[in-house]
């Protein structure tokens, strides 16, 4: 990034976006894993909070859970750093996308997460990412990525990546060619 693209971002800002569809049971447990994070001096985050669509209540009872009245307002400030969005079903990539689109018109974070509705965030995941963002020698970098530890019942899932050692530096070619699925055609 260079000075005259600076100005823009909220440099020190991390923007996560959760779409959810009908997750409600979950959410609560996410939503107070990120707001439990510990946050180095200078830093931030906001999170959003992206209703595809769903039937199940989400909407209202996080408005309800955040002491806000419950409204037919599409966009809702629950605190200073959160913020819920509801939007007619498009499917997860929509919302995540619908989640990003916010930040770039209302609150142009420097960084972009993407949490899941029932995922939940590891205690000082924010410290160790912006750790990682800091310790950088190479000012151009756009990526920080950390592993996931899958639990059941209390105890590891196998398939999890917990403790493995993942690569470092331009990872870009092993994650393009790790992660792209074949598409068929005529």
């Amino acid at each position: 990034m260079n000075e005259s693209t600076q100005g823009i971002f909220l440099m020190n800002e991390i923007g996560i976006v959760i779409p959810t569809y009908n997750r409600k049971a979950y959410l609560n447990e996410a939503i107070h894993s990120i707001l439990a994070q510990e946050m180095p001096p200078g830093w931030n985050f906001h999170t959003v909070v992206v209703d595809d669509g769903g039937t199940d209540g989400t909407f209202e009872d996080l408005c309800t859970s955040f002491g806000m009245p419950v409204t037919d307002e599409n966009e809702v400030a629950l605190l200073p750093n959160f913020t819920l969005l509801r939007k007619p079903n498009a499917e997860r990539g929509a919302a995540r996308n619908y989640g990003a689109n916010w930040f770039n018109n209302n609150r142009p974070a420097r960084w972009l997460m993407f949490f899941d509705a029932d995922d939940v965030m590891c205690e000082k995941c924010l410290l160790h990412s912006i750790n990682r963002i800091e310790s950088a020698s190479d000012d151009d970098f756009g990526a920080v990525y950390t592993s996931i530890h899958i639990w059941s019942d209390g105890t590891p899932k196998p398939g999890g990546f917990s403790g493995a050692k993942l690569p470092e530096g331009d990872i870009s070619q092993g994650v393009l060619s790790c992660h792209m699925l074949p598409m068929g055609g005529t």
